[in-house]
């Protein structure tokens, strides 16, 4: 044996060859050296803003966001979903979307993985990825490990199936409500057991009390199972599903062009936001124009929506908090944005009021002289509303320091919109990604600090100036020409895209994965939608605890949620 062949023997092996996917993008091969095989393929994202895809071997992609996020600053989970592909071997996909503050850049993760095969939970990651995780695992069988609660939750212990499966039929199966499982303790022992725990809550003073789902101050179906000791709220669980309607399901059956009508359902007082997410996702898979006239409208209709939503909104949390005055003006106010939106739509609240390509008309004569006479007649009358709700003694006392929810609370629950804001996060689409004509226009987004009941309360009064504020300039810079361009385009088979709009209770969003055709004419392959309400209601028991019962009512009607894009 030579002299250098023990040193061959235990010298390194080689370092495995550098894939040509990392140069898809600096992050890729970052991600790549430090974690290795645990990044399987990398993938540009193409067209206007596309997302750098990121495939994860499964069992990784816990250790893979805990990197993204604590060395990466990918710090917020937009959203969590599934798709099923049962040609292949590996026939569910897990899909993250990611965003970074410091890059002001969203990525995508995805992770392969099939029946029996388990996929980490990111829970200990982000909070916010429990419900999402839940529902994959819910409506397409996706195994977890390693969640807090593994369970369904939309749909009931017993269904029979995974509905967001390809093989299940769009009609539903003819088995029937499937029974519910026995509940724990209905045996011998397990009386015997159930006894001795109500002794156990007995002795600790603890309470368990359902709140729901039919409740009269709830606009919606949601129930809480709530756990008092003495008159505080010990904690609180709640149970969602009442109004599943199986939405996505629907829109996978409907062409891409066909599908706006249907996301008019997901929030009956915020029809517009839902409409511009969804065609601004076909546009972006499809690779259609907007012409600037159909964007600078797209703003103008999306504003009187969101004044409609917040006077709304306010009316009826005036009312709960005892500040009743404010709910004629504010119902008065919004019946003349809602003649607008119908003198434009022909309807007050399911609007379609957008199509891929741009609008369905253009605006009617009349219409914009009187969304003119709103915007500037709406900022005098908001000082009114602080008068009647914002100083109200009573209003004041019921709110402030109701509910509060730290901004790193809000970022880890996946929280948007006038909730996050209140935290002290100034964040918003509309800003940070702009989109349609908001990149031209001049706005301040409002932002407060506490992120109570009360401070939820001050930015969506602010928002109602900056919404008429964007009207005025929208009118004032509205250019001539066309509202729609319909030129065919056509997008890769099986290309995938998420679009998300700033709503008025959060990001709304769509993801989309094209069909084999990839037309305006053809079927999406998925159709998932991001509903802001549905992560903010997660936050919910942190912020109720320690409270009393008497404040739940207020504590909800601050969070603003929509229970029918919960269920969707």
């Amino acid at each position: 044996m030579s002299e250098s062949g023990p040193a061959e023997e235990g010298s390194a092996p080689p370092p495995p060859p550098t894939p040509a996917w990392v140069a898809a993008d600096p992050l890729a091969e970052e991600l790549w050296r430090e974690l290795g095989e645990a990044i399987v393929a990398a993938e540009p994202g193409g067209g206007e803003g596309g997302a750098l895809t990121i495939q994860v071997r499964r069992e990784d992609i816990a250790r893979v966001a805990a990197a993204l996020r604590s060395r990466f600053r990918y710090t917020v989970l937009v959203d969590l979903c599934a798709a099923d592909y049962p040609e292949r071997e590996l026939r569910f996909e897990v899909v993250y979307h990611l965003y970074s503050f410091r890059e002001n850049r969203r990525i995508r993760l995805k992770v392969r993985t099939g029946e029996g095969l388990p996929v980490p939970s990111v829970t200990g990651v982000w909070r916010g990825a429990g419900w999402p995780e839940r529902e994959a695992h819910d409506l397409l069988g996706v195994e977890l490990a390693g969640h807090p609660e593994p369970t369904r939750i939309l749909l009931w212990d017993g269904f029979a199936g995974h509905p967001l499966r390809k093989d299940f039929p769009l009609e539903g199966l003819g088995t029937g409500a499937a029974a519910a499982p026995e509940p724990p303790g209905a045996g011998d022992l397990g009386a015997a057991a159930a006894q001795e725990k109500e002794k156990e809550k007995e002795k600790e003073e603890v309470v368990e009390l359902a709140f729901g789902p039919r409740y009269p101050a709830l606009q919606g179906v949601l129930r809480l199972r709530l756990t008092l000791d003495g008159e505080e709220i010990a904690g609180c669980r709640p149970s969602i599903g009442y109004l599943h309607r199986g939405l996505e399901k629907l829109l996978e059956g409907f062409a891409l062009r066909d599908g706006v009508a249907l996301t008019d359902r997901l929030d009956f007082t915020a029809a517009a936001a839902a409409n511009l997410a969804y065609a601004g996702a076909v546009e972006k898979l499809l690779g259609l124009a907007v012409p600037p006239r159909a964007r600078y409208l797209r703003v103008v209709l999306a504003e009187l929506q969101r004044i409609a939503s917040h006077l709304l909104w306010l009316a009826t949390h005036g009312a709960d908090a005892g500040a009743e005055e404010v709910f004629r003006p504010c119902l008065r106010d919004r019946e003349q944005v809602l003649d607008l939106l119908a003198g434009y739509c022909g309807t007050r609240l399911t609007l379609r009021c957008a199509v891929p390509g741009g609008l369905p008309r253009d605006a009617p004569d009349g219409w914009l002289r009187g969304c003119a006479e709103l915007a500037s007649a709406l900022p005098p009358r908001l000082d009114a509303y602080r008068r009647q709700a914002g100083d109200d003694r009573i209003f004041k006392q019921r709110t402030a320091g109701l509910g509060v929810l730290s901004p790193e609370a809000a970022l880890d629950h996946g929280v948007t919109g006038p909730m996050l804001r209140a935290t002290g996060v100034d964040w918003d689409l509309r800003k940070a990604l702009p989109y349609d004509a908001y990149g031209e226009l001049d706005f301040e987004v409002p932002v407060a600090r506490n992120g109570d009941a009360w401070d939820r309360c001050q930015v969506r009064l602010a928002e109602l100036g900056q919404s008429a504020s964007l009207i005025a300039q929208c009118l004032e810079r509205l250019p001539p020409g066309p509202v729609r361009l319909d030129d065919g385009a056509t997008g890769e088979p099986g290309s995938e895209t998420y679009h998300g709009v700033e709503g008025p209770r959060g990001e709304v969003g769509f993801y989309l994965v094209g069909g084999p055709l990839a037309a305006a004419s053809s079927a999406p392959w998925r159709c998932h939608v991001r509903a802001p309400s549905f992560y903010n209601l997660q936050a919910l028991p942190e912020m109720a605890r320690g409270h009393g019962i008497g404040d739940l009512v207020v504590l909800l009607g601050s969070l603003d949620l929509a229970l029918g894009e919960v269920d969707r």
